[in-house]
């Protein structure tokens, strides 16, 4: 007999237990953003696989109304106390589900309850009472009772106490410090992730020297816990805020290149800032000897609406710890993974540029940026509209080398996509017919490409996620039978003595989620370094924007222009209307006749910021 529940019937017990099995196995091969596809099945009642689902507390009830499932929990409690666990992790350390997870955290609780007297559940209260601190001060008050009056009967599990009891649940507390320096003592009896965070909460609170950070650094390097080292790094936002307030530039490169593998300490030869978006009340960009701040009443808040924008222009859900869900539910996408809504995106230029301050002479002053956390908002296509020369997105932590002189191209096309003929063409005619034109190239040959220092610039159109919902690891897909995954372009990644400007002419090839970890997510990024440059787009692009853009880029490239001029050019250029930029490419030769023509029987916009917007160039 199906359990109805206000409306919604239940699966079968043994569909949550599956997915309850998937979320623990997922989480103990490293792959955090992975736990998301069984924890949706489990709250939506069916399989999922793609990272989108209506899904509902209501499932948790579960436990409470199908007698089977009490008799399975019941004979495996370590099974669902280690579920709980896994389960609060993945809702705190990926700003998940906020909603979901307050609408179960009592049940779990209450269940938790059940199994005191024989089991111990202080691992899940403990990850439970981690997550109410940020988002519910009636649960965390309740945690923090619990945790205070448990019996404990081992050196780990009073470790384990002290360890939440110093964080941010017991602040104002009397004990508060005693307890910080009471797990750092206890600290060798935690399991390494919680060591980590003993470390991280002594630094912040009672120590912020450099011998401090480096043990922080050191336990980032433990195989146990590579995961979090290459993932989006949630539990350093506390050592990250802990830097900046103490001005401290030269600790927090340090920090961010440790994470790459790169031990250096020197500073850059040229002009570099982190910028601190999200701070409660300042805007902040620290360089070298020098910290920009603009005080600002709730720019923390201000912060999670430009979030909430960015999010429902382009149909996805980026989150940020302690905030509620800052997705927007969109239903239709075009042929080309672009969500269809009617919002302008000149509202997320403005707001991007308010926000960021992008009016100020700063932006004028340095060539690299790194954004802590970074996210896909448009900063640099904010900063051509206004005509200022972008800089750099630095995600390697690299000084950038000198261009070559001589200019070498290799065009790498996919016949797949709407404008290959059109693309194939104009190189033709631009650069003879002796063009190093490759469609449907094979892997390595694409990877023999990056290789070649006499290489300059690798032009590649293709698509960058066939499937934009995919949750395998990024890769640039050509034909069914040609794909390159990014994992083993990054192997290639050298140092040259030159630079090497690679386009990614591709749909989210930019593309990229909040974290600490500038370099962890999206293929720019991944790709980028001091001697290679990356161009790509932050968002999905229609493919004849793409190519449009695509073109002119290479176009004013051929002509001597370095990259950024290059980019804010063509951004003036296709910041007019249609018949004007058709006008522009007729211009640049015969061979531009197909393109101007194609631009002219156009009928979007090619000047939206939709489009334009989306530009990102990285190293």
């Amino acid at each position: 007999m199906p359990i109805l529940i206000d409306g919604e019937e239940l699966s079968p017990f043994h569909f949550y237990l599956e997915q309850m099995e998937r979320t623990i196995e997922v989480f103990e091969t490293g792959r955090l953003a992975a736990v998301g596809l069984p924890v949706m099945s489990f709250f939506s009642g069916k399989e999922q696989h793609e990272p989108s689902a209506a899904i509902s507390p209501i499932h948790i009830s579960v436990f409470l109304e199908d007698k089977q499932m009490q008799v399975a929990i019941e004979s495996a409690p370590q099974f669902f106390i280690k579920w709980v666990e896994v389960l609060y992790f993945y809702f705190l350390e990926m700003a998940a589900f906020p909603r979901e997870a307050k609408g179960v955290w009592y049940c779990c609780w209450m269940i938790l309850d059940m199994f005191e007297r024989s089991h111990s559940t202080l691992a899940a209260r403990s990850q439970m009472a981690a997550w109410a601190a940020v988002y519910d001060d009636d649960f965390a008050d309740r945690a923090r009772r619990y945790l205070k009056t448990v019996r404990l009967s081992s050196a780990k599990d009073e470790a384990i106490r002290s360890l939440i009891l110093s964080s941010r649940i017991n602040q104002g507390q009397s004990d508060h410090l005693e307890h910080v320096e009471k797990t750092l003592a206890l600290s060798p009896h935690l399991p390494h992730i919680q060591k980590l965070q003993a470390y991280i909460n002594y630094y912040c609170q009672l120590d912020a020297s450099s011998e401090v950070l480096g043990w922080i650094i050191s336990a980032l390097n433990w195989h146990e816990l590579a995961y979090i080292r290459v993932g989006k790094i949630g539990l350093l936002e506390p050592v990250i805020w802990t830097l900046q307030d103490k001005n401290n530039y030269n600790d927090l490169l340090f920090l961010i290149r440790c994470l790459r593998s790169d031990i250096r300490k020197e500073g850059f030869k040229s002009g570099h800032a982190f910028v601190l978006p999200n701070i409660n009340n300042a805007f902040t960009a620290l360089k070298a000897n020098e910290r920009i701040q603009f005080s600002i009443e709730g720019n923390g808040d201000n912060y999670a609406r430009l979030m909430r924008l960015c999010n429902k222009l382009n149909g996805v859900a980026i989150s940020i710890r302690g905030q509620e869900e800052l997705g927007s539910a969109v239903e239709k996408f075009d042929d080309f993974g672009k969500p269809i809504q009617e919002d302008a995106f000149e509202a997320l230029r403005l707001a991007v540029i308010e926000h960021y301050h992008l009016q100020d002479d700063f932006f004028k002053e340095v060539s690299l940026l790194t954004l802590v956390p970074s996210h896909n908002h448009p900063v640099q296509g904010a900063l051509c509209s206004l005509g200022v020369l972008p800089p750099f997105l630095s995600t390697s932590l690299q000084d950038v080398v000198d261009e070559s002189v001589d200019k070498n191209f290799v065009f790498f096309l996919a016949e797949s996509t709407y404008t290959v003929e059109l693309e194939s063409q104009w190189i033709r005619g631009a650069f003879g017919d002796s063009a190093d034109i490759r469609i449907n190239p094979k892997p390595d040959d694409v990877i023999a490409a990056i290789n070649d220092q006499r290489l300059t610039h690798i032009y590649i159109s293709a698509h960058g996620k066939f499937d934009h919902w995919e949750r395998e690891p990024d890769k640039i897909h050509f034909s069914n039978s040609s794909e390159v995954a990014v994992d083993e372009l990054l192997k290639t990644k050298s140092k040259w003595n030159s630079r090497k400007t690679l386009i990614l002419n591709l749909c989210d090839g930019a593309a990229t989620r909040i974290s600490y970890n500038p370099n962890n997510s999206g293929m720019a990024a991944a790709l980028a370094s001091g001697s290679q440059v990356v161009v790509s787009h932050l968002w999905p692009v229609d493919p004849r924007y793409a190519a449009v853009f695509g073109l002119f880029l290479l176009d004013r490239l051929l002509a001597g222009l370095a990259c950024q001029e290059a980019l804010l050019k063509v951004y003036q250029t296709l910041s007019q209307d249609n018949s004007a930029i058709a006008s522009s490419a007729r211009k640049m030769g015969k061979c531009s006749e197909g393109l101007a023509k194609m631009i002219e029987n156009t009928a979007f916009r090619f000047s939206d910021f939709r489009n334009i917007g989306a530009v990102a160039i990285y190293v």
